[in-house]
């Protein structure tokens, strides 16, 4: 082919060995700096009782990170098209998903990850 009209390129995605079963998450943090959007994928933890700086008795729930993912900007539209697409895909073929309801990490309650920075 000549420089005018090259070859498409056809993507081929390939998955390491080491991640052809992936992790398991059941929550997903959201933070941003100027130059990236970073998803924390978390796992909840069994809740631990402990003590707030008055002294009084509080639970918390402890989530950890299984897998964070570092995405520029602009890779932002195609994830969430990407989404939405696949759930619209996934509705048809499994029926409606109920919203989950529960608290979240990356919203404007929550605060920034320890020992990260400000955007």
């Amino acid at each position: 082919m000549s420089a005018e009209n090259p070859e498409p390129q056809v993507p081929q995605v390939r998955t390491p060995e080491k991640w052809h079963t992936g992790v398991y998450a059941n929550g997903v943090g959201v933070w941003f700096t100027q130059t990236d959007f970073t998803l924390d994928f978390v796992v909840n933890l069994p809740p631990e009782v402990s003590l707030d700086t008055d002294g009084a008795q509080v639970v918390l729930s402890p989530q950890e990170v299984v897998a964070r993912v570092k995405v520029p900007p602009p890779l932002v539209f195609q994830l969430m098209r990407n989404l939405s697409t696949n759930l619209d895909r996934y509705e048809l073929q499994y029926g409606a998903i109920q919203e989950f309801a529960g608290p979240t990490l990356g919203t404007e309650e929550s605060p920034q990850p320890p020992g990260d920075t400000e955007p």
